[in-house]
């Protein structure tokens, strides 16, 4: 397969399209082809053939990101599964970077956007 679940690809001539791969389908006309979900259009998906994507290094690099304040660090990832066990532990911030979540171990929060304040 040309790319895997998770991989942020664009579409090459044409009209535009950018965004992850969510899926895959195989046809008579079409034996590999990939379903893309829009990185601007949240749950807009279009199918297309193997040949007609390439790789985008897009805005998005990860999906998920995962902050851990004891260790300091924050890291990236696009595996749901390792978000949702993180997001589980009360010592990570789970952002899905995608939807504007935030993934807490109490449930999923909309992330409201920051306003131009002073703050002191």
């Amino acid at each position: 397969m040309k790319f895997q679940i998770g991989d942020l690809v664009k579409k090459i001539k044409g009209s535009q399209w950018h965004g992850q791969v969510v899926g895959t389908y195989s046809t008579e006309l079409t034996p590999e082809g990939y379903c893309v979900e829009s990185s601007t259009e949240i749950g807009s998906v279009q199918i297309y053939p193997a040949a007609a994507l390439e790789v985008w290094e897009g805005e998005e690099r990860f999906r998920y990101y995962i902050t851990d304040l004891h260790a300091g660090a924050i890291v990236g990832t696009n595996d749901k599964d390792v978000a949702d066990s993180c997001a589980l532990s009360e010592d990570h911030f789970v952002v899905d970077a995608q939807s504007g979540i935030w993934m807490t171990p109490y449930g999923e929060q909309e992330i409201k956007e920051a306003r131009n304040e002073t703050h002191t």
